[in-house]
């Protein structure tokens, strides 16, 4: 069970729901009658650039429901520490900082990740927390979809983080038994250690990824050593975290397109400015890091 950090609202009745969330009952019921109402499912090809992402993405009016959802009432929860993501001040950067320097790595990937979270695991989180069995039900209902967590509701990665829980306690104990280092950003894996990484503990890994009701991307599953290219969450942390060579190059090359056009269209310029954004993010967190040992700080 997750700790709170803030006192959770009282929620007794579907009336007083209703209520909580600015709503009719009316509009309450809806909501859970006619869901595909209320939803605009469409595909985005992955990153990988194998194979699309399916999304769905809430009406306006279910959305404002599900924020006042994940900002009363989940955001008073705590999620393990070794879950960083969608976490206030915390990036992928802080993630892959845990690892630098490591021996071997171990990079794991939960296949389906929040398809792969059902609404009967929602709803108990929810009765956790305390709620009745009907107000659990349907907070449950409000933040699934197709029987699932859908991947486009502003509820779905807290909801994600918080059930997960337990899966990150065991791997966090399991880490700390072994001497070495694990985080989880989203559906991203990763263990660190000062020393080789055997096959017999991948399974074990594996195994508890498993008994917690999740699937392993074997393809994406992968233990590197500090001579190969060590990346997590898309960062290279073989001695310091940085993008990987080819991903550098490729953004000068965008940089240097975008030098040569005579205009830009609003969608370049978004890209442009967030890919300075993120460049901008990571010089500054090594910056930081050289601060941190510069002679100067040791001195003082």
């Amino acid at each position: 069970m997750p700790s709170l950090s803030k006192t959770l609202p009282t929620i007794a009745t579907l009336l007083d729901l209703a209520e909580f969330l600015s709503v009719s009952e009316f509009e309450l019921k809806s909501f859970c009658l006619r869901p595909k109402k209320f939803y605009n499912t469409f595909e985005r090809p992955k990153r990988s650039g194998k194979g699309c992402r399916k999304i769905c993405a809430p009406s306006e009016k279910l959305k404002s429901v599900q924020k006042i959802i994940k900002e009363k009432i989940l955001d008073c929860v705590d999620a393990h520490e070794s879950s960083t993501g969608y976490k206030r001040g915390v990036s992928i950067v802080e993630n892959a900082q845990v690892h630098v320097g490591k021996r071997a790595l171990l990079n794991l990937d939960i296949e389906n990740f929040f398809s792969s979270i059902s609404m009967p695991r929602v709803i108990g989180l929810f009765a956790s927390l305390g709620y009745t069995e009907d107000v659990a039900i349907m907070l449950g209902r409000l933040c699934c979809f197709e029987h699932a967590l859908p991947q486009g509701a502003p509820t779905s990665p807290s909801l994600a983080n918080l059930i997960c829980h337990k899966l990150d306690r065991r791997l966090k104990g399991l880490a700390f038994k072994s001497h070495m280092q694990y985080t989880r950003y989203c559906d991203d894996i990763t263990l660190s250690s000062d020393e080789n990484i055997s096959g017999k503990f991948v399974e074990v890994v594996k195994e508890i990824i498993k008994d917690e009701g999740f699937s392993v991307n074997e393809d994406k599953t992968r233990v590197l050593s500090q001579r190969s290219c060590q990346i997590v969450t898309g960062l290279t942390v073989n001695q310091k975290v940085n993008l990987p060579r080819e991903k550098r190059r490729l953004i000068r090359a965008s940089f240097h397109r975008a030098s040569q056009q005579t205009a830009l269209t609003d969608a370049e310029q978004k890209r442009l400015e967030g890919l300075a954004s993120f460049m901008q993010m990571i010089e500054q967190h090594c910056q930081k890091q050289r601060r941190r040992v510069s002679p100067t700080d040791i001195k003082s």
